[in-house]
């Protein structure tokens, strides 16, 4: 018989991630932000890593670091080695064309961080999300797809509220 157990508790954790990230959001304190942020992207890892989803999880932990350490460095080459473990590890554990994906996402999601023009941070987290999206669904990280559809909705609208504005000037 299969134990579902590790499924239920991925998505478990993938649950309380996702309400630490809509707690985080409504707080304008950008240090206890980056926290809650470092918590939710621990608890996806642990998420993909239950699901059995290494090279995911690894995307993720790196994203918990980027939060942890970016904040208080500023360093050029900081997104670029938040970028090179992802690599790494999608190239020591590649084991189907899925697993590229999760680094796609990364990518988009790590160098948006960096944008300094608000639509370029949304486009490129538009598309990470959209990967992410893909990802979730391939992967059964259902809880995660719903957070992920969410994430794509809250930047389109973003976009799209921003060329409304643009067009009336």
């Amino acid at each position: 018989m299969l134990d579902l157990a590790p499924f239920y508790a991925a998505q478990g954790l993938a649950l309380a991630a996702a309400v630490i990230e809509l707690v985080a959001y409504r707080k304008f304190d950008k240090r206890r932000l980056f926290f809650a942020l470092v918590v939710s992207n621990l608890l996806v890892g642990t998420h993909f890593l239950l699901l059995g989803k290494a090279i995911a999880a690894i995307t993720v932990y790196m994203a918990s670091l980027r939060f942890l350490l970016a904040p208080r460095l500023r360093w050029r080459a900081l997104p670029w080695l938040f970028f090179s473990a992802p690599v790494v590890s999608t190239l020591l554990l590649y084991d189907e064309p899925m697993d590229v994906l999760p680094l796609l996402a990364g990518y988009f999601l790590v160098f948006g961080t960096y944008k300094h023009d608000d639509a370029l941070v949304r486009r490129n987290f538009l598309i990470g999300n959209g990967l992410w999206l893909i990802y979730d669904v391939y992967a059964q990280a259902l809880v995660m797809a719903v957070v992920e559809l969410f994430a794509m909705i809250g930047n389109a609208l973003f976009l799209l509220k921003r060329r409304s504005c643009r067009r009336r000037r």
